[in-house]
């Protein structure tokens, strides 16, 4: 792949290319069985597992086209995710990967290099060329997956932020999820913590602010929810810096643009608002564990939703 190659990393929303993010990064080279040189991850994604969705030429219309590209991303993430039980989709994709003739957990892992998304960010969630802010006006953390929050929490050190915004839900942690979790359950007569009480005793004594800290409790709903939350906590007329995981960290910082704009609609319209921090993360290629690895097969499915709110913030720019 060049080094000039638009990627999940480097991808540039106010200079977006001719077919945006199908256009993320290409293959070095194609093979024989690849459709084109030309072709971005998502597609080549797609080819590998058999989904067709992407091979119907787009309408001329930039309103229509814009629509239709969005229902066919959604589509293709619920194709390669359609259980609710992560190890039957990965089972599915190593299933769909032998089928094609590829070696599952190579293909995954090429994908992986190729997308960008493993790789530390520090930049303009809208473009690379914008300057970041050595300090930000409000900095947010959303909820989770234990050993993803306490990521975020180091994410966080030295990074000069004056509001500090947290918001998690009411999951029942598990207590595999982080040792942490076992001792609030031993601690509260073998109740677990929500993500919400988590993030109020495990992460906020840790992250840094020098004017004030809030943590929102979110009932119901997702990512959403938890974005809008935060955003309603927040003076939206200044910067504001998302600390996520790798390879998430896209989608959290689209999914709390696309909160905030509802609330401010002139927020970021520039791209000099929002910024976005997360951290480098090695892909389990040898069959290493979540406590130190991602897995490529739920990686893969997160760089489906990453396009998704790429999308979805490069048609929302005025």
């Amino acid at each position: 792949m060049s080094h000039n190659a638009p990627t999940f990393h480097n991808y540039n929303l106010l200079h977006p290319t001719p077919r945006g993010v199908f256009d993320l990064s290409p293959a070095e080279q194609s093979g024989e069985d690849m459709p084109s040189a030309q072709t971005g991850l998502l597609e080549d994604m797609a080819h590998d597992l058999g989904y067709e969705g992407f091979d119907v030429m787009l309408p001329d219309n930039a309103q229509e086209r814009a629509q239709i590209t969005e229902e066919r991303i959604r589509d293709f993430a619920g194709y390669y995710a359609p259980n609710k039980v992560l190890q039957e989709n990965i089972a599915l994709t190593q299933q769909r990967l032998i089928a094609a003739g590829k070696d599952p957990l190579a293909t995954a892992v090429e994908w992986a290099k190729r997308s960008g998304s493993m790789q530390a960010m520090r930049r303009s969630f809208m473009s690379p060329e914008i300057a970041v802010p050595e300090e930000f006006d409000a900095g947010f953390i959303s909820g989770g997956v234990a050993r993803w929050m306490k990521r975020r929490q180091v994410m966080t050190e030295g990074v000069a932020v004056k509001n500090m915004h947290l918001a998690g839900g009411n999951r029942a942690m598990g207590l595999n999820e982080h040792q942490a979790v076992v001792e609030y359950a031993k601690a509260h007569n073998g109740t677990r913590p929500t993500e919400a009480q988590f993030m109020l005793q495990e992460i906020a004594p840790h992250v840094p602010f020098e004017e004030e800290l809030t943590i929102s409790k979110v009932g119901q709903g997702g990512g959403a929810a938890v974005a809008a939350a935060g955003a309603s906590k927040m003076n939206l007329d200044g910067s504001v810096v998302v600390f996520g995981n790798a390879p998430s960290a896209i989608q959290s910082a689209g999914e709390f643009r696309a909160q905030a704009r509802k609330l401010h609609p002139s927020f970021d319209q520039d791209g000099n608002q929002l910024f976005v921090v997360s951290d480098e993360y090695p892909i389990a290629d040898a069959g290493q564990g979540p406590e130190t690895h991602q897995n490529p097969y739920s990686a893969a499915g997160q760089f489906v939703r990453n396009a998704l709110f790429l999308h979805l913030n490069g048609q929302n720019l005025g």
